[in-house]
């Protein structure tokens, strides 16, 4: 299911981190954090499991309201867009 992306992806993440010799402070996930339907994508998955910061990046916007750059939840701004090319 795409909504579930974590539990398919998110253990391969997780075991390829863990052959790094050098770890990174932060990573940067091809998948949704708080910008998820529930709250919590794979790039917080994989974050709570590693004790990692990380930024979850998507390719398109599965929940939100997009305004301007900025995407909102409920009034508040959890996020922005970032385009390299139209």
């Amino acid at each position: 299911m795409p909504t579930l992306l974590a539990f398919r992806e998110g253990p391969a993440i997780i075991r390829t981190f863990e052959l790094f010799e050098n770890k990174p402070d932060v990573l940067m996930i091809d998948g949704d954090g708080i910008l998820h339907p529930y709250g919590c994508g794979q790039a917080c998955y994989v974050g709570v499991a590693l004790k990692k910061n990380t930024i979850g990046i998507s390719k398109k916007l599965l929940f939100g309201n997009l305004e301007g750059d900025k995407i909102y939840v409920k009034d508040k701004n959890l996020g922005f867009r970032m385009r390299t090319k139209d």
